[in-house]
């Protein structure tokens, strides 16, 4: 009954423990792994928001985008970047991302390849992040179909009418963009100039420019103050190129201020690549930002080119964004250069060259490098298909994180209701533990008392009346037979009588040790009174102690032992042809002790009387014989802590 207690009070304190560690422990793990992530910032100085479909009249309107790539690649991810606005609470929430749609391709053959399809359930879009859609069996594929089935509610500029929108569409093959500035079909386009248009959603300028402020700091950036700039680079050996970014300057990053942003970035871009430093049959890309007059942006200029191949390089800066702060000043300033081929920059580190000296002032003295160094004025520059599928990954682990802190809280909710119940229900338990206890103990004392009582009153009935019938019975023949029988008949018969008597003295004995609170049951009063009986012609010490607790053992413990006693001394009047007896008992720390020693002619070495241990055995307890040379036995019987525990 107690371990059943114990058990239900500790399962009900405990019960949510395992639950609450084990979320503890995944908290943990999500923790460690958001810390070497980037953090999720959305920079809203881009010149394009990106694709808009026209106002429908239900959500069941649907739209389909198609891209058609340059050329076909095997393509492994697809990524697309919600619209984001900010709510009423001051909070960036995605808008305009389709519920229902499915992401095919298309194969040179005209396979289609289908890579996500939602058009089943309602897409649970995971916030501002990129959604990232990974190809299992990367083929090479000529366009892309993204088919929208049911619209998303709009927002207060539709009055929540049904649209479709979308900042970004990106395709990679590796680490290239396939994507960028493809040609874009749409069934149902809106038109904003920049603000959106279908080409708009591959143009290259997201939320999330592959720029990690996390390991920045302010760096010094290149600026020269002239209409027109022309940069060398020498890439050492030939290289093919179809790919190119440059990222603009911000005279105070810290603050978005589009007054700072982008100033000295160029209207036009010229890059020449030929395998002779004087440029001779020189391959010429014209990289306009025309669409763009009046560009404000952190995020970098993208354009994809049409393959070129050189090892030398020759860019045409012209037409630098004036500073408001210094009008009519020209300026040409940017944060870095990247020339690309399939996504892998082939500039870093290199070095760049004027044909003339730069126009700067002195607090803008700089390394060669500083435009191929990695960094931008905002941060380091990071590849961009890790850049984005770092950040949905942090998307993912922030929404287990916040499931996990629902279930931690609803686990700590539950186990402060299990803890209240349990303040109410621990007075109950223990009361029912202790009425139960004593109902226990109460019932076992009352059947142990009916099972003495009831072997007293067949003793009484049944042994003793047979002994006194024996004994009459001897008796009447001894009346009968007086003076008749020999000398040896009469002493039998008065042995018989003699044996009936103490037999029936005995179970008189016996009946009153069994019988409940019997004045006859002073176990220390029955070892002295037997002693003094058995041992008439001995020399006798008596040293008893420790009354009252040999006199709390139960009935039958007294019995056995007082049976172990009289063996003892029955064993010392017949076979250790002792004259004196010693008797001690004593109790010390939680046992009890009987000891009795005789000055006879001992017992072999280590040898134990059978019927002592026979005897010892029935009490528990723990028998020592001892016999030094001297002569004597000494034997002692213990009952222990444990022994006395159980009675």
């Amino acid at each position: 009954m107690k371990s059943a207690l114990y058990i239900v009070t500790s399962a009900l304190l405990l019960g949510c423990t395992p639950e609450q560690n084990r979320l503890e422990a995944e908290r943990t793990a999500t923790a460690a792994q958001l810390e070497k992530l980037p953090r999720l910032k959305i920079d809203t100085l881009i010149p394009t928001l990106g694709y808009l479909s026209k106002v429908a009249e239900n959500q069941r309107t649907g739209d389909r985008i198609t891209i058609a790539f340059p050329e076909p690649k095997p393509a492994d991810t697809v990524v697309l970047v919600p619209v984001n606005f900010l709510n009423n609470k001051n909070e960036y929430v995605a808008r305009g991302f389709p519920l229902r749609f499915k992401i095919e391709a298309q194969t040179p053959e005209n396979e289609t390849l289908l890579i996500a399809d939602h058009t089943q359930s309602d897409f649970l879009c995971p916030g501002i992040a990129p959604v990232i859609f990974k190809i299992a069996d990367p083929r090479p594929v000529k366009s892309l179909t993204l088919s929208v089935t049911k619209l998303s509610p709009g927002n207060v500029w539709f009055s929540k009418l049904p649209i479709f929108m979308l900042n970004e569409l990106l395709v990679f093959s590796g680490e290239e963009n396939m994507a960028l500035n493809a040609a874009v079909d749409s069934e149902s386009p809106f038109r904003s100039p920049f603000v959106f248009d279908p080409d708009y959603l591959v143009d290259g300028y997201s939320y999330f420019p592959p720029i990690d402020p996390a390991t920045g700091k302010p760096f010094r950036q290149f600026t020269s103050f002239e209409a027109q700039l022309q940069l060398f680079f020498d890439l050492g050996k030939t290289q093919t190129l179809n790919g190119a970014r440059f990222y603009p300057n911000n005279l105070n990053p810290q603050f978005l201020n589009p007054h700072s942003a982008s100033i000295g970035f160029p209207k036009e871009i010229l890059l020449k690549v030929s395998d002779s430093p004087s440029f001779e049959n020189a391959v010429t890309r014209i990289i306009s930002n025309a669409k763009h007059p009046t560009y404000v942006s952190n995020a970098p200029l993208c354009k994809k080119l049409k393959s070129i191949t050189g090892r030398y390089v020759q860019i045409t800066l012209k037409e630098g964004r004036k500073d408001p702060r210094r009008s009519g000043s020209p300026m040409i300033s940017l944060s870095e250069i990247e020339l690309l081929h399939n996504g892998i920059n082939r500039l870093t580190g290199i070095p760049f060259e004027t044909a003339t000296p730069l126009k700067i002032g002195e607090i803008h003295k700089i390394k060669p490098t500083v435009l191929t160094d990695g960094k931008s004025i905002l941060g380091t520059i990071v590849p961009q298909k890790k850049w984005l599928l770092q950040l949905a990954r942090r998307a993912e682990l922030e929404q287990e994180n916040a499931e996990l802190i629902l279930k931690q809280e609803r686990s700590y909710a539950q186990q402060k209701e299990t803890v209240r119940n349990l303040l109410f229900a621990i007075p109950f338990l223990l009361i029912s533990f202790l009425f139960l206890l004593l109902r226990n103990r109460y019932q076992h004392r009352k059947n142990t008392q009916a099972l003495r009582e009831r072997i007293a009153d067949d003793l009484h009935d049944e042994t003793g009346a047979t002994l006194s019938s024996i004994a009459n019975s001897a008796q009447l023949l001894a009346e009968l037979s007086s003076g008749k029988n020999s000398d040896d008949e009469a002493e039998l018969i008065a042995d018989i009588i003699g044996s009936a008597e103490r037999s029936a003295k005995e179970t008189r004995a016996l009946i009153l040790f069994l019988e409940k609170n019997s004045s006859q049951g002073d176990l220390i009063d029955r070892f002295r009174n037997t002693a003094r009986q058995m041992l008439s012609g001995f020399e006798l010490t008596l040293d008893l102690q420790a009354e009252k607790q040999f006199n709390q053992l139960i009935p039958i413990q007294k019995w056995d032992l007082l049976l172990f006693f009289k063996e003892v001394l029955n064993n010392i009047i017949k076979h250790a042809a002792a004259d004196a007896v010693e008797i001690r008992t004593r109790k010390k720390g939680h046992a009890l002790h009987l000891e009795i020693r005789d000055n006879g002619k001992g017992l072999p070495l280590n040898t134990q009387p059978t019927h002592l241990a026979k005897r010892a055995k029935k009490l528990n307890a723990k028998i020592e014989v001892t016999s030094p040379e001297t002569g004597g036995t000494t034997i002692k019987c213990t009952l222990s802590k444990g022994t006395l525990s159980r009675l």
